[in-house]
């Protein structure tokens, strides 16, 4: 006779190999009871939900005197908006994914996000190629692996496989983000002492 109810559980990191960079994504899934009737779909998800495992009281904050890029942003800053962007696009696909049927609207909703994805890549180009930022070889490298992953992203979002999307755009999500927190700490090393 209980028509609603209410769960806890806690997520034990301790019980995880995580590092500092390291994403975990989660969501909620439930099932309602098998009553017999027919009922066309018993499940339902949440949305998912991201834990990121940052640097102890880290504060991301542009730095006074930090080299500016060409738009007056300096890097990061202008990095951590396309992480946004790369988070936001893995919730809106995630989304779609959990469906069973797509609809037009998915299907549209799709289209949009793969606009999404390939405005990341070009923006991020943008930033790989400028000069103004002096990156060397192993940056290069990695920002090159984030665009490879945006590029297998915006390959299964033109055939709407939404769940194929989904690992090169948590990929490149991971990647990008611990590339910021490394670049991060290279460009502001915790002060002696201090534990990063």
């Amino acid at each position: 006779g209980v028509r609603n109810k209410t769960f806890t559980h806690t997520i034990e990191l301790e019980e995880y190999n995580l590092s500092i960079g390291d994403s975990v994504l989660f969501y909620a899934r439930a099932t309602d009871i098998d009553t017999g009737s027919m009922l066309v779909n018993r499940t339902s998800s949440s949305e998912v939900y991201f834990i990121e495992i940052r640097p102890y009281r880290q504060n991301w904050r542009p730095k006074s005197g930090g080299k500016p890029s060409p738009n007056g942003m300096p890097a990061p800053v202008e990095l951590l908006n396309i992480l946004e962007y790369t988070r936001a696009i893995v919730k809106k696909t995630w989304a779609i994914a959990e469906k069973s049927n797509l609809t037009d609207q998915d299907r549209s909703t799709l289209e949009s996000i793969d606009n999404d994805v390939q405005y990341c890549a070009e923006q991020l180009t943008l930033i790989r190629d400028d000069s103004d930022y002096g990156w060397k070889e192993p940056h290069k490298a990695v920002l090159n692996l984030v665009l490879r992953y945006y590029k297998q992203t915006s390959q299964h979002l033109a055939r709407y496989d939404a769940v194929s999307a989904m690992a090169p755009e948590k990929n490149a999500y991971r990647i990008l983000r611990k590339f910021i927190l490394e670049l991060e700490l290279e460009l502001n090393p915790p002060q002696s002492g201090q534990s990063p």
